[in-house]
């Protein structure tokens, strides 16, 4: 009878001690799945584009991890169409991406949610003709065909300033433009005359001058710098006011990596070519050198682009001004 009673209690003990266990299992299961889900991750947008080097490196040297807390990590995201990305932002798929200004400011001139960060790199710009007829601007005709990447991109919007202040006439090219794609474009130069002219920027530039038949007639380059046509970081909007102290992580990120890229660009460079693949080292340190990146964004600049783009319709409604912008005060800038 005792030992009966015994067994019992040993068994109802040994029970006790299973139930216990899986308890506290399941609270420290509970504990950890709570961790991760409190960990935070910053989705960054990259593309093969040179105008997204600042955030290649940040990518390939690791910079951006040493800064930000032992709870953040990065989750590096590789979306490469102008459209995509800006739909990735509106939909909070990613956090942090590169566009160029135009595209920005037609996205916030249609209410979506994009903030600005800051300005980026302005790139090279050239017209190239295999027409012996086009030595200049001044000798394009309606007949004639310029091919670019797409309507109202950075090259586009410099071209329509430079006819308004040459020609008094924004849209004075804009019949002659057909949209093909940046290697359609110099096969067509090359082995055609189906196209008179096409707009490229670096580095596929590097390929144009190596074409016999083709020559360069304008230089674009002046006109993007004068204006600050160029990429510039943005950011979701939610992700941006909701993490005040990651944004200036952010802003401290970019700003080492200008000084690295400024003072020691051809390191920069062997970087960016290992990762392109296809482009020289040295045409990247020279491209670095002739245009370096800069954090500030023209004030003037972002005013008359977004006015033109109003005027010419490529934007609805009153253009906003940079001082427009909710987080005006955050945005480094100058006159």
């Amino acid at each position: 009878m005792v030992n009966n009673t015994c067994k019992k209690i040993l068994v109802t003990l040994l029970c006790l001690c299973l139930v216990t266990i899986t308890l506290v299992s399941c609270a420290q299961g509970n504990t950890q799945g709570d961790a991760n889900s409190d960990a935070l991750v910053i989705r960054i947008n990259h593309t093969m584009s040179f105008g997204a080097s600042i955030i290649q490196l940040l990518m390939l040297t690791g910079m951006l991890e040493d800064l930000l807390p032992d709870d953040v990590s990065v989750e590096w995201v590789n979306i490469n169409n102008s459209a995509n990305i800006r739909d990735a932002l509106v939909t909070d798929r990613i956090d942090i991406a590169t566009k160029n200004l135009p595209s920005f400011l037609t996205a916030i001139h249609n209410d979506m949610p994009i903030l600005l960060m800051s300005n980026y790199i302005t790139q090279t710009g050239l017209i190239f003709s295999n027409n012996p007829d086009i030595a200049s601007l001044d000798d394009i005709t309606p007949a004639h065909r310029l091919a670019s990447t797409g309507i109202g991109t950075a090259y586009h919007l410099a071209l329509m300033m430079i006819a308004l202040e040459n020609f008094d006439d924004a849209t004075r090219f804009d019949n002659n433009l057909t949209v093909m794609d940046n290697a359609a474009m110099i096969t067509s130069v090359e082995n055609s005359r189906d196209l008179d002219m096409i707009m490229l920027g670096f580095p596929s530039i590097i390929r144009a001058h190596e074409i016999e038949s083709v020559f360069p007639i304008f230089d674009l380059t002046s006109t993007l710098n004068d204006y600050n046509i160029s990429f510039v970081t943005v950011a979701n909007e939610d992700f941006y006011n909701n993490n005040p102290d990651l944004v200036e992580i952010l802003y401290q990120a970019y700003a080492k990596m200008i000084d690295f890229i400024i003072n020691h660009p051809h390191e920069a460079a062997e970087l960016l070519a290992k990762f392109y693949g296809n482009v020289s080292a040295e045409d990247i340190t020279q491209q670095l050198m002739r245009s370096p990146p800069q954090l500030e964004i023209s004030e003037s600049g972002f005013n008359r682009v977004t006015e033109l783009m109003s005027e010419v319709g490529m934007i609805p409604g009153t253009p906003k001004k940079l001082s427009d912008l909710p987080n005006f005060n955050s945005i480094p800038r100058v006159p």
